[in-house]
């Protein structure tokens, strides 16, 4: 049986469709980005315990569609349609999976759509303002993040989205913290 639930990252509004299995744990760790509104996207999401997660890396394009296998993921995003589709090998490797296809749209269609940058780095909100904090993975984000003080709101430890508004630059929070089992 699928489920289906919407997340809202920087205004983008996202449809999930999952089997519901999984979906109840998929909806408490995005639970912040839950959304009731429209979406344009639609998200599918399933186990193939078939999936060879041995097999090399690679990434296709072909126009605004992209086809890849990356890790312990393998799917496709077409961004004229809004629609892609990601497989896990197991329901613990899901939100994982589910991330690394979020993350690409994010990067492409924020952009596009005039509503803000992805950036691989962490972001903590302190007096007023944002700061982010930028590397390469294992570079330290995390450890920064971690330092904040107690009066300050982290925003994530791997990325945060600026967004340009009328009145300035806002940094916003993002789903996606550390790494993804």
């Amino acid at each position: 049986m699928v489920d289906a639930f919407t997340l809202a990252i920087a205004g983008l509004p996202l449809t999930i469709q999952a089997p519901a299995a999984i979906t109840q744990d998929l909806r408490a760790r995005y639970a912040a980005f839950l959304s009731a509104a429209p979406a344009a996207w639609l998200i599918s999401l399933r186990v193939d315990p078939t999936l060879d997660v041995q097999a090399p890396d690679w990434v296709t394009h072909q126009g605004l569609a992209t086809r890849f296998h990356v890790g312990a993921s393998a799917g496709w995003v077409d961004l004229a349609q809004q629609r892609a589709a990601v497989s896990a090998p197991t329901p613990a490797r899901a939100a994982a999976a589910l991330e690394r296809a979020l993350v690409f749209i994010l990067l492409q269609m924020l952009p596009r759509q005039g509503q803000g940058i992805l950036l691989h780095a962490a972001g903590v909100a302190w007096e007023g303002r944002g700061h982010v904090f930028f590397g390469p993975s294992g570079a330290g984000k995390t450890t920064v993040a971690s330092l904040a003080p107690a009066t300050a709101e982290v925003l994530s430890d791997e990325n945060v989205i600026l967004q340009r508004l009328p009145d300035g630059p806002a940094l916003l929070s993002t789903p996606f913290w550390g790494m993804s089992t």
